[in-house]
């Protein structure tokens, strides 16, 4: 019997979990963030792109997977995209608004939201020939459209893109928003530092991503610091 369901019978007179002290509370564990390889990012574009493909495919969600991956975009900022968001001839990416789960458009999650992330020739020329691609190319046009030409929802990011994606690569136990933690991974990986991480993430605070990639950057600096003491015995 749940205790709340005693304590309002009148069969108990109080919670006995309300007794406890912090350190006598049984402690949430935390899903421990994914780190991701090159090879797993390779092999969930690789599959978004074998779905799309696919004579039944409704949708092409590969190059959201692709943006996602490498921009670390949240979800909505990933579906407020339009086409003047993107400077092709400076090579930038601008973030001004979020595409909200009310189906309209709004502002970034917080004022550090908007931001600019530079874009390598690579990711130019994709978004180049994605626009290329696209019936709906106008500057106020979303990147990423649905049929109907507004921007794609929510859930059919995860549910319809997504998920189908990670299963085809056998990644386990990732969700949507842990591609935003690939790109961190990725960046951090390549020597990237805490304020240019802040920036290019959107966080308002730098201790959030101090908080929150702490233990990759220790993970960095342990790893390459034993690797050279291997060599120098080697």
């Amino acid at each position: 019997m749940p205790v709340a369901f005693a304590v309002r019978r009148g069969l108990l007179t109080t919670n006995p979990c309300s007794l406890l002290t912090s350190d006598e509370r049984p402690q949430r564990q935390r899903r421990e963030k994914h780190v991701w390889s090159d090879e797993e990012v390779d092999a969930l574009i690789n599959a978004a792109e074998q779905i799309a493909a696919q004579p039944q495919a409704r949708y092409d969600y590969a190059p959201l997977i692709r943006t996602a991956v490498y921009t670390g975009l949240r979800p909505g900022e990933l579906l407020g995209l339009q086409w003047a968001d993107i400077d092709f001839q400076e090579g930038v990416l601008y973030i001004r608004r979020q595409w909200t789960r009310s189906n309209e458009y709004g502002p970034t999650k917080t004022p550090a939201g908007v931001r600019r992330i530079p874009l390598p020739k690579e990711l130019v020329a994709f978004f180049r020939e994605l626009k290329l691609r696209s019936t709906r190319s106008g500057d106020e046009d979303p990147v990423f459209a649905s049929k109907r030409g507004t921007p794609l929802g929510h859930r059919n990011l995860s549910q319809r893109g997504f998920e189908p994606a990670a299963s085809l690569a056998g990644i386990e136990n990732v969700t949507f928003h842990d591609m935003r933690h690939a790109f961190a991974s990725r960046m951090i990986a390549r020597g990237i530092e805490a304020v240019t991480l802040a920036k290019l993430m959107g966080h308002e605070d730098i201790r959030e991503t101090l908080n929150t990639y702490a233990g990759l950057w220790d993970r960095t600096r342990t790893d390459e610091a034993v690797r050279q003491a291997m060599a120098a015995r080697v």
